[in-house]
């Protein structure tokens, strides 16, 4: 059997017309397997995969979404704030950063941050992207989350300090801890030799006085 008889097995996995043209849906071959094995790494790392069908070497994966950024204990520990300045101080209760420099983390594509509830309803965004053009996608998109669920995706358009101001949605707002994450889908390649997966910096972040526009 020839590697057209496989992907018409793939493809032939008893899929709906309809369930295609409403779902996302990857296929692995023999191929991607080795020469881009890295990049199907990061596919199954912050994807959630149902393996559909498989024939051979060839995989045939639906897309169920973005896995969630869970806090174990140990990265809750310590007091929880509602405003974060990297500026005055360092904090703990986050997964997909880097280590603490001088007054800023470097957050990773996939990077979160747990706040105490402090009843203020605007979140406040204190960024700062490096040169647009050391990006590995000409087209950058930054989602912010709050418990797992979008609320701003913003393309990046400028290098530079970026400061945004959200209104928290009217759900969230008897929660006493907030989840905030971030999902960018591109990521910094300086020229310094540095290997660690750079995103953006964040120099502030966390829940102000305002009101809802």
């Amino acid at each position: 059997m020839n590697r057209g008889d496989h992907f018409f097995n793939l493809y032939n996995a008893k899929i709906s017309g309809d369930e295609l043209a409403s779902n996302n849906y990857l296929v692995v071959d023999r191929y991607a397997s080795s020469l881009g094995k890295n990049e199907v790494d990061k596919i199954k790392a912050n994807y959630e995969l149902d393996l559909i069908a498989k024939f051979g070497n060839d995989y045939l994966y639906k897309l169920l979404g973005k896995r969630s950024i869970l806090f174990v204990d140990k990265e809750r520990e310590g007091e929880l704030l509602g405003y974060v300045d990297f500026s005055e101080m360092d904090y703990s209760a986050l997964v997909g950063f880097n280590s603490y420099e001088n007054g800023y983390r470097w957050a990773t594509m996939n990077s979160a941050i747990l706040l105490r509830n402090n009843k203020n309803t605007i979140l406040q965004l204190d960024l700062w992207f490096p040169d647009l053009s050391s990006y590995d996608k000409s087209y950058i998109l930054l989602e912010v989350l709050i418990d797992n669920e979008i609320i701003d995706s913003s393309q990046i358009i400028k290098s530079g300090k970026y400061i945004k101001k959200i209104p928290i949605p009217d759900k969230c707002s008897d929660n006493e801890e907030l989840l905030l994450s971030f999902r960018i889908n591109s990521k910094y390649n300086p020229d310094n030799g540095d290997e660690r997966e750079l995103a953006f910096v964040v120099n502030k972040i966390g829940l102000i006085e305002g009101t809802r526009e």
